[in-house]
């Protein structure tokens, strides 16, 4: 009997590889161009050697993030302390008229108690409340305000992670995004 398996799931294999390589020259006859038996080569694993010249000091990490991201349209200011973040958000808030404020649900950003100081602006922080439709919050928001994970000094990219405290559409919906 487990002859008579193998026997059939050779058939079944050998059925299923046809009917791709008939896909797969349909195809190439469409595109007009001879189709592709071989594997290319890949001469290398992982990242290229030419990535390991990115050997910068922290200070030149710093200083290619802040060009990458401005050359995207962004803003980078580099600040000392929260005490100094917390007079910048205050700032910026007021000078974008902004209404409503979201922010994640972190230690680092609840510390700026940036409800005392911005008593004319909506101020939510995410999953603060059970209730509360937080997407729709987030999507009304004038400002989304975040603690980035990382940076990419590279690409001026950043990394900023999703959890329940920390909801990915903070950094996606509102008009304008604060990254600390």
């Amino acid at each position: 009997m487990a002859e008579g398996y193998e026997d059939w799931l050779a058939k079944l294999e050998e059925e299923s590889r046809a009917k791709q390589e008939q896909f797969l020259d349909g195809i190439a006859m469409r595109l007009k161009r001879p189709r592709v038996k071989d594997k290319p080569p890949h001469p290398f694993r992982g990242a290229p050697a030419s990535w390991n010249a990115f050997e910068w000091s922290g200070e030149e990490r710093i200083r290619r993030f802040a060009e990458n991201v401005e050359g995207v349209g962004g803003h980078a200011v580099r600040l000392a302390d929260m005490e100094e973040v917390k007079r910048f958000v205050v700032k910026k808030v007021g000078e974008h008229g902004a209404k409503r404020v979201i922010m994640q649900n972190r230690p680092e950003l609840t510390v700026l108690d940036l409800a005392s100081s911005l008593p004319d602006v909506q101020l939510f922080v995410w999953n603060s409340d059970p209730e509360e439709r937080w997407i729709v919050r987030a999507a009304e928001a004038d400002i989304g305000i975040v603690i980035a994970d990382y940076g990419v000094a590279y690409t001026g990219s950043m990394v900023i992670r999703s959890s329940e405290n920390q909801g990915r559409s903070i950094s996606l919906l509102p008009e304008v995004l604060m990254a600390i």
